[in-house]
């Protein structure tokens, strides 16, 4: 877990990034692979699994591409990051 006021100023320098999920079949797979993610915690993907978003999560570029490499390592390989 990184400290917000860092997490915040990282943001502010480098922007920040989204997953978004590009196949919407695979929703309930993500769904529950997300829920298993060990070092996930189910706050950051709450509106993804409450359903009232298609991006699974936003944050740092670092914390994206983690949650994005866990689900291609378990074969989710239909989502992209975007930058905001």
């Amino acid at each position: 877990m990184m400290p917000s006021d860092i997490r915040e100023a990282i943001i502010a320098e480098q922007g920040s990034y989204g997953l978004i999920i590009c196949n919407i079949n695979d929703r309930e797979k993500t769904e529950f692979l997300l829920k298993k993610m060990p070092e996930g915690n189910l706050f950051n993907f709450k509106p993804f699994l409450e359903r009232e978003s298609e991006e699974i999560v936003r944050g740092t570029q670092n914390e994206v591409l983690i949650v994005k490499n866990y689900l291609d390592r378990k074969g989710m390989k239909d989502c992209i990051v975007n930058r905001y």
